[in-house]
């Protein structure tokens, strides 16, 4: 688990975006998913 864990962060700092930056994203994509698929009906 430790391994995977310093791997998933030498990828995110490859991305040139923080832990934090990254949570707020995938918080906003599953917020707008169900809506989305609501609508799409």
């Amino acid at each position: 688990m430790r391994a995977a864990a310093r791997e998933l962060n030498a990828m995110i700092a490859g991305w040139g975006a923080s832990k934090g930056e990254l949570i707020r994203e995938y918080k906003e994509i599953r917020r707008t998913t169900p809506e989305k698929k609501r609508t799409s009906k």
